[in-house]
């Protein structure tokens, strides 16, 4: 017999409901999709951040897209006071019970209003980010939903700067993410994102500062952008 079955749900149409007592701990459903690539997930308009999107990041070089009908776990609702989590492994993801579950009872997974996971962020700055609208050294947040846990991404506006590319000068606007000094980080100010300041706004250079040294990350290749680059002068 199966831990859950799919019911009416008075937070968003259907839902999933405990069939039986579970215990805390309870592996209950995985969550199934298609596993495609980081560059598929950043091009594809499917997953425009307008739209349901029902991406999980299983590494640094892929997601697992679960928008499909036999992904039954999908129909998991969202909530603030959480009874679900989910954990991964490879490419796999499942929901575990955090607590113990009565018969006849909703599983949901916590997320915040206007939630954002790593990819839907950058288009979440695209199309909210203006400089129009904050001063340079202003802080802003946005809300993020990653390794099973809601978090509130601080960054902060440093302003625009041009800077030398492979494709020439190009004008940027300059973020600062919040962070704390750890094993790795140095400490606030330890990782600074370069975003191209045209309709596109893609991250063309990262760096962090590290306890043993530093690290700079390049954009090295591109396609399917919104408009060209606005380059002040190639390379």
């Amino acid at each position: 017999m199966k831990l859950y079955k799919v019911l009416k749900s008075k937070i968003d149409n259907l839902g999933l409901y405990a069939a039986k007592d579970i215990k805390k701990g309870t592996q209950i459903i995985e969550y199934k999709g298609k596993v495609i690539t980081r560059r598929e997930a950043e091009e594809n308009p499917k997953y425009d951040n307008e739209k349901a999107i029902y991406l999980f990041n299983l590494n640094k070089r892929y997601d697992l897209d679960g928008d499909f009908k036999f992904n039954t776990a999908r129909l998991i609702n969202h909530s603030c006071d959480p009874n679900c989590e989910v954990t991964g492994s490879g490419l796999k993801v499942w929901v575990y019970s955090v607590k113990d579950i009565k018969k006849g009872t909703t599983d949901v997974i916590s997320t915040k209003d206007d939630v954002q996971d790593l990819i839907s962020s950058l288009y979440y700055l695209r199309k909210n980010f203006s400089e129009d609208y904050i001063n340079e050294g202003d802080f802003f947040t946005i809300n993020m939903f990653y390794d099973s846990k809601n978090r509130e991404l601080a960054l902060k506006y440093l302003g625009k700067e041009v800077i030398r590319t492979k494709y020439g000068r190009i004008e940027c606007l300059k973020l600062m993410p919040a962070t704390n000094r750890s094993r790795i980080f140095k400490g606030e100010g330890s990782i600074t994102i370069w975003l191209t300041n045209d309709e596109n706004k893609i991250p063309i250079r990262i760096q962090a500062d590290l306890l043993v040294g530093s690290i700079k990350a390049d954009l090295n290749n591109y396609s399917g952008i919104v408009s060209p680059f606005l380059i002040k002068q190639k390379s």
